[in-house]
């Protein structure tokens, strides 16, 4: 999916937002934009209330099909897993993944329910004797 695209359909995807003004004088542009858009928003949902630097919950809702994915996730933990040299092969968040068929490479699963609990945080350790 082109950047753009999904720039497009993701401010298509958030119910507060009634008009979404792209600005482009380029005619080809325009078009593929509006290509974009009537494909809908993407099947994603954000929610965040918090403080605004953004490092509390973030709640992130994902539908394709009849999986559903739903998670919890600190934005500062998954940027720093996004900028590390060998991260882990998951990012830190606690989610749910519940589909009734998961198909992995020619093996059908039925009925599948994955939980992802991340570590965590690690403790201080104190240097007081």
């Amino acid at each position: 999916m082109p950047p753009i695209e999904f720039m497009v359909r993701f401010v298509l995807s958030n119910d507060n937002v009634d008009v979404a003004l792209v600005a482009t004088t380029d005619a080809a542009h325009l078009a593929a934009d509006v290509t974009y858009a009537a494909k809908g928003p993407l099947p994603i949902q954000l929610a965040y209330q918090g403080k605004p630097d953004l490092s509390d919950v973030l709640t992130l809702d994902a539908t394709v099909g009849e999986s559903k994915f739903h998670s919890d996730l600190r934005l500062p933990q998954v940027r720093t897993w996004l900028a590390a040299d060998n991260p882990a092969p998951l990012p830190p968040l606690n989610g749910t993944l519940v589909s009734p068929r998961l198909n992995i490479e020619g093996i059908e699963l039925k009925g599948v329910s994955v939980e992802i609990e991340d570590d965590p945080p690690a403790a201080a350790v104190s240097t007081k004797p």
